[in-house]
């Protein structure tokens, strides 16, 4: 993959960022948020450039705001070594839906969930391309504070024989 089309999937995966969360309500009918971290397998913890976004939208089921049924959309782009000496471009765009229970506090709001959804990769090779695309699970904790948060993610697609990855993100919530 060159340089330029490197430039330009990375374009594309902030644009659809910038757009998604854009699209999301205001907080009057959920909390939208956006998060950047890294992901990484526990096969090979190399973490180089694997850098990762996510954003959406929890939207309240109950009167105290405790339980929460969203949307989330994840991307990002990295490069990997192959096997044959060459190297792979990996953009990979996921979305899932998810529950997550919420802390009645409003100081130190401790969450966990989790959600189903798609997980999709374009890896470019050599001039050739390949889209994958399985249905995935993902549970996810973390802790809002005021307008800022931290969580942890794990997901792994139903397809057996898959690897189960982590993120570990930081960001905002409005």
């Amino acid at each position: 993959m060159t340089g330029t089309q490197r430039l330009r999937s990375a374009l594309v995966v902030l644009f659809f960022g910038v757009s998604m969360t854009a699209a999301t309500p205001s907080a009057e009918a959920g909390d939208a948020f956006f998060r950047g971290g890294l992901i990484f397998y526990p096969e090979g913890l190399d973490f180089a450039q694997r850098w990762f976004l996510s954003f959406g939208s929890d939207y309240g089921l109950n009167l105290d705001e405790t339980i929460f049924a969203g949307v989330e959309v994840q991307g990002s782009a990295f490069r990997q070594d192959t096997t044959v000496g060459s190297t792979a471009w990996v953009i990979p765009a996921n979305g899932f839906f998810n529950i997550k229970y919420k802390s009645p506090s409003f100081g130190l709001r401790p969450y966990a969930g989790g959600g189903i959804g798609m997980v999709t990769s374009f890896v470019f090779v050599d001039g050739r391309n390949d889209w994958e695309r399985d249905v995935a699970w993902h549970v996810l904790g973390g802790l809002e504070f005021g307008r800022t948060s931290v969580e942890l993610q794990i997901q792994r697609p139903f397809e057996s024989g898959s690897s189960t990855s982590y993120s570990v993100l930081a960001g905002f919530v409005w």
